[in-house]
C-alpha cells in the first residue's frame, strides 16, 4: 500500500504545485482587472472629450463647403472642378470670381434624373 502511495505522491505534489500556480495567476489577473476597472471611467471621459473635439473639427472643416443643387447631370463636363469654377465665374463676374477657389468638386451619390432642374 505504501508503495502505491509513494508512486502517487509525486503526481499529487505536481498537481499541488500546478494548482498553486493557477491560484497565483488567477489572483494576479483579478488584481490587474481591478486596476482596469479603476481606469475605465477616466478612459471613458477622455474618449468623450476626444469625440467632442473630433466632431468640432469635422464641423469646422465643413463650414466653407458650398452645396449647389440643380446642375445638369451630363457626364461630358470634363473635370468637375473646372466646370464649377467656370459656372461660379459666370454667376459672379468681377472681383468675387477671382477670390473663389475650388479645391474639390464632386457629385453626391444618387440616381440620375431624367430631366434637369436647369433645363
Amino acid at each position: 500500500m505504501t508503495e502505491q502511495l509513494d508512486c502517487i505522491r509525486p503526481r499529487v505534489d505536481d498537481h499541488d504545485s500546478r494548482f498553486e500556480q493557477l491560484e497565483s495567476r488567477t489572483s494576479d489577473l483579478e488584481d490587474s482587472r481591478h486596476g482596469d476597472r479603476e481606469q475605465l471611467p477616466q478612459m471613458e471621459r477622455v474618449l468623450e472629450v476626444i469625440r467632442n473635439e473630433n466632431e468640432d473639427l469635422e464641423a469646422r472643416s465643413r463650414r466653407h463647403n458650398i452645396r449647389i443643387i440643380g446642375l445638369p447631370e451630363s457626364t461630358n463636363m470634363g473635370r468637375m472642378e473646372d466646370f464649377v469654377e467656370g459656372m461660379l465665374f459666370d454667376l459672379f463676374p468681377g472681383e468675387l470670381s477671382r477670390l473663389l477657389v475650388v479645391e474639390r468638386a464632386h457629385r453626391s451619390l444618387g440616381l440620375l434624373r431624367a430631366t434637369s432642374l436647369l433645363a
